[in-house]
C-alpha cells in the first residue's frame, strides 16, 4: 500500500529518514525558466536542510535570482522518498568548515577530512532551505 503525507514541518519519521546519509537532488530555476537538477550531499538542522555549493555555481546564481527550490531524497528502493519545497538563503561557508562537516557525514572522518582539504572547498558557501512544504511518500 502506498501512503503519502504532506506537512509544513518535519515529522519525527521525516527527520529519521533525512538523517540517513543519502544523495538528494536539488532543483533550482534557470534564468530561462528551465529547471536545473543537481545531485548533492545535505544535512539537517532542526527543520531546515543545508548543503554546500560553489559561490559562483549555476545553482548559486539561480538561488540569488530566485530562491525557490525543491529537493527530493530517495531511499535505496526509490519507492520511499521525501520531497521538500522551500526558500533558500546563502550564507558563509565558514572557510570550509561546513563542507568538511558534510563530507565527514558521507565519507567518514578520515576520508571526509581528506576531501575537505581540496583547495576549492574553502570557497564553498552554505545554502539553507527554509521548509514551506514537505511530502513523505512510502510504500508499505
Amino acid at each position: 500500500m502506498t501512503q503519502s503525507e504532506r506537512m509544513s514541518t518535519f515529522s519525527d519519521e521525516v527527520r529519521a529518514f533525512v538523517d540517513i546519509p543519502r544523495v538528494a537532488t536539488l532543483a533550482t530555476v534557470n534564468a530561462d525558466g528551465t529547471p536545473l537538477l543537481t545531485p548533492l550531499w545535505f544535512m539537517r538542522d532542526g527543520d531546515e536542510l543545508w548543503l554546500v555549493i560553489g559561490p559562483n555555481s549555476p545553482k548559486a546564481q539561480n538561488i540569488r535570482r530566485d530562491p525557490r527550490v525543491s529537493l527530493v531524497i530517495l531511499d535505496e528502493s526509490g519507492y520511499t522518498y521525501v520531497t521538500v519545497r522551500g526558500v533558500a538563503r546563502l550564507e558563509d561557508g565558514e572557510d570550509g568548515a561546513k563542507a568538511r562537516e558534510v563530507a565527514m557525514r558521507y565519507l567518514g572522518a578520515e576520508a571526509g577530512a581528506r576531501f575537505a582539504e581540496r583547495p576549492y572547498i574553502r570557497e564553498e558557501i552554505v545554502c539553507r532551505i527554509a521548509i514551506e512544504h514537505v511530502r513523505l511518500r512510502r510504500d508499505d
